[in-house]
């Protein structure tokens, strides 16, 4: 007799992160000098900028710093400075920052948009989810194109779980941008949040379509289709994502899950909840091993 194991929760949406608010643009054409040189701001600008590229955030921040000391007006300069303090986990640094550059130019999108991404990575310090929503607010006031403003509010109306709100953003969002995955990610998950599953599947679909190496998009389109019963799509999902990403220890656990509960196969089971545990436990997430330690004990013979 097979002993029932219960799968992890769907992975609704991973925070946002750096990796959709890029580096901000140079806003003038300055010829790139080896050396800055003293006292020019801009140099100092132009070789921040190349120090980060480099992976050298330590010295792109000191740049940056020297150019505001020499130009304390030097909008450019704080976005991008909260952009490396962004990167480097200075969220109260990066918020200063970009405040700063809003004091400079009141009518800067990008600034407003910037804040409000740091602010609500920093939420845990105290900051009000209603900052958050004006700052992005005010970014799509000044730039009714901007679709990552529009992505991100959508995602905080999902965590709010505004559910037509958030839909209306991502909608929006994928206008401006119809290569969008992340949107359609969000949209999915915006769908399965009120009850949609067919149309959160849908919206996954095309997340994979734009980006087949998109591993989250696989699997929360597996999550769903266990909980319809599709169980051979749902394990074809996980496997893809696992495909993608040898260490997802969640698309693990879940095919395990789906193998041992629904499908029979003791085997797979043994293996993938094996496998998750170690991944687990070499993430640091000592919790999710044990359980999945548990579920190995019971489904071993």
């Amino acid at each position: 007799m097979l002993t029932k194991s219960v799968l992890m929760g769907l992975l609704v949406l991973g925070f946002f992160g750096s990796s959709l608010v890029c580096a901000p643009p140079i806003r003038a054409q300055i010829a790139k000098p080896a050396n800055p040189e003293p006292d020019d701001s801009a140099s100092y600008y132009i070789r921040g900028r190349q120090r980060y590229h480099t992976g050298d955030i330590e010295g792109a921040i000191a740049d940056l710093t020297e150019a505001l000391r020499l130009d304390p007006n030097y909008g450019a300069a704080y976005l991008y400075r909260g952009f490396l303090r962004s990167q480097s986990g200075d969220f109260s640094g990066a918020i200063e920052d970009y405040t700063a550059a809003i004091a400079l130019d009141e009518g800067d999108a990008e600034a407003y948009f910037r804040r409000g991404v740091a602010r609500w990575h920093s939420t845990l310090n105290g900051n009000d989810v209603s900052e958050i929503m004006a700052d992005f607010d005010r970014a799509i006031e000044l730039d009714p194109e901007y679709a990552l403003a529009y992505y991100h509010r959508g995602k905080l109306l999902l965590e709010l779980e505004d559910w037509q709100g958030a839909i209306a953003n991502l909608n929006r969002a994928i206008e401006l941008d119809t290569y969008f995955a992340p949107a359609y990610l969000s949209l999915g998950a915006t769908r399965a949040g009120f009850g949609d599953v067919a149309g959160a599947i849908e919206a996954y679909s095309q997340a994979i379509q734009i980006d087949p190496d998109y591993a989250l998009a696989y699997y929360n389109r597996g999550i769903l289709h266990a909980q319809l019963g599709n169980y051979q799509k749902a394990i074809a999902n996980f496997s893809a994502a696992i495909d993608i990403d040898r260490n997802y220890a969640n698309a693990y656990f879940n095919r395990g899950a789906v193998r041992n509960n629904q499908l029979g196969d003791l085997e797979g089971a043994i293996a993938d909840f094996q496998a998750a545990a170690e991944l687990y436990q070499q993430q640091g997430n000592t919790e999710a091993a044990q359980h999945a330690r548990n579920q190995l004990d019971r489904v071993s013979p």
